[in-house]
């Protein structure tokens, strides 16, 4: 009973040394780039790679040989289109005897780790771009949005020029907008293994870039063609012709 007892605990420790063993980690490469899966054995005759994980646990590869040089062993890997963690299984023969081996690496859109510090930078950096359009947005609701008009007639009276610069400001609230759309795309495509919410932030930011290029000089033609008409108007009313009031 002893004996068994013994063996029993000697086997849930030999488990538990398995289980809390960490897979090696090779490093962090770039997304879209090939990573060069590289072993060394002297006394092997092949190594082959059994599967290569994808970070959703989908495979990439499976039973792929490697290429050997002398005592090493490489394999180029250009599947890495995916951020996140990827599990790479494989085995040779030592001396004759099967051997298993498992590593993993990571991919994000940079190639390298990102420190919090650098999370923390992105945060203020969106803190302060959220600041800067709300206190653009308040200044834009302190400017006279028309002409100033009679009570009665309902002509106008004065020419307000200020009124231009509401529609200049809120282009600048939105190409901050689309920069903040940019930094939560490159933070969420960093940092989360599942790159859906990193892509979906960036479609956003492709669709309003597009659109910014193209809508971007109509929208600076129709501020620079109202500006011009008010000076010909005021112009006018200095002539003493009014502008609509009753009956015009």
């Amino acid at each position: 009973m002893k004996n068994k007892l013994f063996v029993f605990a000697l086997g849930m420790i030999l488990l538990m040394g398995i289980a809390s063993a960490e897979i090696e980690d090779i490093g962090i490469f770039k997304k879209n780039e090939c990573v060069n899966i590289f072993q060394t054995c002297s006394n092997c005759t092949y190594i082959n790679i059994s599967s290569v994980k994808y970070p959703n646990s989908s495979f990439a590869e499976q039973e792929v040989e490697m290429t050997k040089s002398g005592t090493n062993y490489y394999y180029n890997f250009c599947k890495s289109n995916f951020s996140g963690e990827y599990i790479v299984s494989g085995y040779g023969d030592i001396d004759g005897q099967l051997s298993t081996f498992n590593f993993k690496f990571r991919i994000n859109p940079y190639g390298e780790e990102i420190s919090s510090s650098s999370v923390w930078i992105y945060i203020i950096a969106l803190l302060f771009i959220v600041l800067i359009m709300l206190g653009l947005a308040y200044l834009s609701s302190r400017l006279p949005s028309g002409d100033k008009r009679d009570d009665y007639s309902g002509s106008v009276i004065e020419v307000s020029m200020l009124k231009h610069f509401r529609p200049l400001i809120w282009g600048f609230i939105w190409a901050l907008g689309t920069s903040c759309i940019f930094i939560m795309s490159n933070v969420a495509l960093a940092y989360t293994v599942n790159p859906m919410l990193g892509n979906f932030f960036f479609m956003l930011w492709q669709i309003a870039f597009y659109a910014t290029m193209i809508g971007l000089p109509i929208y600076f033609c129709w501020i620079i063609v109202n500006f011009f008409q008010d000076k010909r108007m005021k112009k006018f009313m200095e002539r003493g012709v009014e502008f609509g009031g009753k009956g015009l």
